[in-house]
């Protein structure tokens, strides 16, 4: 599983571009849907990935977990820099946002100003306005992305709380969660 996990999934990203046309929105965004970097140590691969990123001007970026899975001798101190730097470097304008993935467990212990540009939703919501509308996001912490029902409550208060004229996007690392929000206006 580690091999698959540092070896395997981090080479694997690639690129899909869908269009979702909703009347919540007049003007189009250009959203980044990131997941499963699992880096082993920030290196050349790394950097890549995130000229990538850059070339494809996004306005929003949104990474679902699974950052670093550091290698000894490197560690989640020694790495978590260099990828929040990579991370700079994109600077899209409506800004970067994540939830904690299952190999993060070592990222809990920093502090929310570590993650800087990136923004941690973990059981947490952001309104953002733009000039098209507006969006809602809402980010589910790891054990409510794997079980609906748990995070079932924390996605009604949602909902209820960002109204019916938003453009709402839920987060969260596993896709569990997908299963139960079919009939929700997400």
């Amino acid at each position: 599983l580690r091999f698959y996990m540092t070896q395997i999934e981090p080479n694997r990203h690639e690129v899909r571009h869908v269009r979702i046309a909703s009347p919540k929105l007049t003007k189009p965004i250009r959203l980044l849907h990131l997941s499963d970097i699992q880096s082993g140590g920030i290196g050349s691969k790394e950097v890549a990935l995130f000229k990538r990123i850059t070339e494809l001007k996004p306005d929003i970026i949104l990474n679902t977990g699974d950052y670093l899975q550091a290698i000894p001798p490197k560690t989640a101190e020694s790495e978590l820099p260099k990828l929040v730097e990579l991370m700079k470097q994109t600077s899209p304008g409506l800004g970067t946002w994540g939830v904690y993935g299952d190999t993060d467990y070592l990222l809990y212990r920093f502090q929310v100003e570590d993650f800087e540009p990136l923004q941690m939703l973990s059981s947490g919501t952001a309104e953002i306005a733009t000039s098209g509308g507006t969006l809602s996001l809402h980010g589910l912490n790891l054990n409510q992305s794997r079980d609906f029902d748990y995070a079932r409550r924390s996605i009604e208060r949602w909902l209820e709380e960002s109204g019916p004229h938003a453009f709402r996007i839920l987060l969260g690392h596993s896709p569990n969660f997908s299963l139960g929000v079919g009939e929700y206006p997400i």
